[in-house]
């Protein structure tokens, strides 16, 4: 859920940005399930190498645990106290980061 809304928020930001292309979407969430797929084997790497048996997180867990890192990506630009730049109506950053650091 959060990872369709990230792409989806990384849209309107492109949008806002008046740089929307409907190549965005695809481009946002291949990234995104490409994010989500590495750390998935990177765990399941860690798991054998350090011989997790049994007891250890099934797969479906882990790919429900990874999306919830998107939910930061989709709060900070949205949260009432400070929203982003770029959904401010200012330019923003011409890299396509739609949150702030600090």
């Amino acid at each position: 859920m959060a990872l369709v809304t990230y792409t989806l928020l990384s849209a309107l930001a492109s949008g806002l940005q008046s740089r929307f292309h409907p190549e965005v979407l695809g481009y946002s969430l291949s990234k995104a399930l490409l994010v989500v797929s590495g750390e998935f084997c990177a765990i399941k790497l860690g798991c054998y190498l350090l011989d997790v048996r049994g007891s250890g997180a099934s797969g479906v867990e882990l790919i429900g645990y990874g999306g919830y890192k998107f939910v930061g990506y989709v709060w900070v630009p949205l949260r009432p106290s400070r929203p982003a730049p770029v959904l401010r109506g200012d330019s923003g950053r011409d890299d396509g980061m739609l949150f702030e650091l600090g």
